[in-house]
């Protein structure tokens, strides 16, 4: 199937063969001499979060790569209705590719490898990978925002979540190696279930964030989520409606990251990429007090 641009209908992209000269950029760059290499995968438009990048570069003092393979230029619930397998097989072939590449350099003098993505690029992103143990194995860590909720990966894992945990806020393995930021501070702040291992994965998602809620099945059955206490930016008397809901939270997601939703609300992350990125590549040298102020920096970083 091809892709839409303009109103007409276009070849799909060579995927393979775009990986191909991204790594060959990376090279012409010499990217694998920076502490930290980012794969991303985009939104249906191309579109990269400006603050998640911005939060990166400022932990890491500049020492750092971004790559991002644009694989359409529809808007993501465009791509979403034409094709939602595009966007998988665009981040299977971007960490293909690259992850080969950086297997030849010494063990020594790798860069960590991270794949990220938001709402569409993070279910392209996480296509990548089978498991959480493939995860593991293969990258240096992630940072997933906003997933939307028909993403195989954290599906899985919030379906293996510690009893006791909520669908909202899931807790997995006592938080070893993957944990969920729906909030920067507080009991469910990054740091509060204590030491982890690496490589470490975060996914970011807020509770009221309609992209990482809504599926088709909302419509005729209540998710986990609905029967459990709100999370803290939820209206506390929110219930569940057979086809209403379902509605409801259609057009949340719809408009989850309009102009007028605040940072830390819906779809807009923002500051949170802070807490999300110093949790995953652990860079040096950040007290509380500068990663305050570097939340309220990516503040004014255009998205």
């Amino acid at each position: 199937m091809g892709v839409t641009t303009h109103g007409k209908l276009v070849d799909p992209p060579d995927l393979d063969a775009m990986a191909a000269r991204l790594v060959a950029e990376l090279d012409r760059t010499r990217a694998w001499e920076r502490d930290v290499l980012v794969l991303v995968t985009p939104t249906g438009s191309g579109w990269v979060d400006g603050p998640a990048v911005a939060a990166v570069e400022y932990l890491h003092g500049g020492r750092t790569a971004v790559a991002a393979l644009q694989y359409s230029v529809n808007p993501s619930w465009v791509q979403l209705a034409l094709e939602l397998d595009l966007p998988a097989r665009a981040g299977r072939a971007l960490f293909e590719a690259v992850h080969a590449r950086w297997r030849q350099l010494p063990p020594d003098s790798r860069p960590l490898l991270v794949p990220f993505g938001l709402s569409l690029g993070a279910y392209g992103s996480q296509a990548a990978f089978g498991s959480l143990e493939d995860v593991l194995s293969r990258a240096g860590g992630a940072v997933w925002a906003g997933s939307p909720r028909f993403t195989p990966l954290v599906t899985e894992l919030t379906a293996r979540r510690d009893a006791g945990s909520t669908q909202i806020h899931p807790v997995l393995d006592g938080g070893r190696h993957v944990r969920f930021a729906t909030r920067n501070g507080g009991p469910q702040h990054l740091d509060a279930l204590g030491p982890a291992g690496s490589p470490r994965v975060v996914y970011v998602q807020h509770p009221s964030d309609g992209v990482a809620r809504w599926w088709w099945p909302e419509l005729w059955r209540p998710d986990d989520w609905l029967r459990e206490p709100v999370g803290q930016d939820v209206l506390p008397r929110l219930q569940w409606w057979p086809v209403i809901t379902g509605v409801q939270l259609f057009l949340d997601m719809m408009v989850s990251d309009s102009d007028g939703i605040p940072a830390g609300y819906g779809h807009h992350y923002c500051g949170a990429y802070v807490d999300a990125w110093r949790w995953v590549t652990q860079p040096d040298g950040w007290d509380e007090s500068r990663l305050a102020a570097l939340r309220a920096r990516l503040a004014d970083v255009p998205r």
